[in-house]
């Protein structure tokens, strides 16, 4: 899970190669963009060593919030059954959770426009918008730095903080500028990419991670350079000139070997794109801006981030799901501003499936005719924390990994 690459598509000359490279981004400061903003006490609230010069960063993703201030859960008080398997799982990996209720009414007389009559929501979705929005303003009342929210049917690795450390690796050279004072904006970085397997583009050596300015708000890029890391998901297209807007940047970071990703023909595709299983060898995992994302069942904001997904979603426009809200934002589309946001793929964090019943799986949707299964999954998860409970509880190292079922 090392020797970092990214992915620069099929460049016409070494110059262009060495010009991209270099390239890094915007110096604005998220002071400058939204005035009040501060994060004076980041330090002490996160338990991150005063003393910069002998503390790595990097090392507060093995923290028991990975590196985010907090992580909160939304959990429906009827769903015990999840409550109860999240804060085991939590435990036995070493991770801390503070439950959030999920919102069981919402006054339709007061939502923002135009209302449930034109966007048609299911209860259930329009409870989910308000559970989410009601943590993303806690984030802002409390000037919480960062934060990490999941669902509580969320299942993880039981390696999710070396992943996790992986990711900050990817995302910190996507965001931070180079050493030598480069910094170009970050939509300047689109090289061309070439999407036939049977040529698969060239790849380009990283620079180093002493070429890159270290962060020191935040593990995964300094704070004021990311909205929202969409790191649990039912599937993220790859972003490519083809298919991206005219300011969605299409450079990849490439993890390869990663032996906690699937093999390829193993993957479960959902609402990805083919790019990741055809373009790329087996384990691969792929970091890059986020393009129509789907599910919000993982993701992190920074305090910034949170205040313009409650401004664009509570306040000024109710246009569907949360999860398709998010998605406008991260492709700045349907008169959506762009945000900075950042996704692994495959997700590290998938829907918790157990063995029987399917009916249980979905609070919102109705899935009686899903196919029952004989072993439970999690998406793209492979040593899910919760289907080896007890495992972990007993000691063993026999982890139960699905996509080994029936081998």
């Amino acid at each position: 899970m090392n020797g970092f690459t990214v992915q620069r598509g099929l460049l016409t000359s070494l110059v262009l190669a060495t010009l991209l490279l270099v390239i890094s981004l915007s110096g604005i400061t998220a002071q400058s963009r939204l005035p009040g903003l501060s994060f004076p006490a980041f330090n002490a609230r996160t338990k991150i060593d005063q003393n910069l010069e002998t503390h790595d960063l990097l090392d507060d993703v093995s923290n028991a919030t990975l590196g985010f201030e907090k992580i909160f859960v939304v959990n429906l008080a009827s769903r015990t059954d999840r409550r109860d398997a999240a804060t085991l799982a939590a435990a036995l990996t070493g991770l801390q959770f503070e439950f959030v209720k999920a919102v069981t009414h919402v006054d339709k007389k007061f939502l923002p426009p135009p209302g449930t009559d034109k966007v048609n929501l299911k209860f259930g979705a329009l409870a989910a918008w308000r559970s989410h929005a009601n943590i993303l303003r806690r984030i802002v009342e409390e000037n919480i730095t960062s934060a990490l929210i999941l669902e509580d049917d969320a299942d993880w690795d039981i390696r999710i903080k070396a992943q996790m450390r992986d990711f900050a690796r990817a995302s910190r050279r996507l965001l931070q500028p180079l050493s030598n004072g480069t910094d170009e904006a970050w939509k300047e970085r689109t090289p061309e990419l070439n999407e036939r397997a049977s040529e698969p583009s060239p790849v380009n050596v990283l620079p180093d991670d002493a070429n890159i300015t270290e962060p020191t708000t935040s593990p995964y890029g300094d704070i004021d350079r990311w909205d929202m890391l969409w790191i649990g998901h039912c599937g993220v297209a790859l972003p490519h000139p083809d298919n991206s807007t005219a300011t969605l940047p299409s450079t990849r970071v490439v993890i390869p070997n990663d032996t906690t990703v699937p093999p390829s023909h193993a993957i479960q595709k959902e609402f990805s794109d083919t790019q990741l299983v055809m373009q790329y060898p087996d384990h691969t995992r792929v970091v890059a801006q986020t393009r129509t994302g789907t599910c919000s069942l993982a993701y992190g904001v920074s305090q910034l981030g949170a205040r313009k997904l409650l401004w664009e979603t509570a306040i000024r426009a109710l246009t569907g799901p949360m999860d398709m809200m998010y998605r406008s934002m991260c492709d700045g589309t349907y008169g959506r501003e762009m945000i900075t946001c950042l996704s692994p793929s495959p997700a590290l964090f998938g829907h918790h499936r157990p063995a029987g019943d399917p009916s249980t799986w979905s609070n919102i949707d109705d899935l009686k005719d899903a196919v029952q299964r004989d072993y439970p999954t999690s998406g793209n998860v492979r040593w899910g924390a919760r289907f080896n409970t007890y495992e972990l509880l007993s000691g063993g190292t026999e982890y139960f990994d699905p996509f080994m079922e029936g081998q």
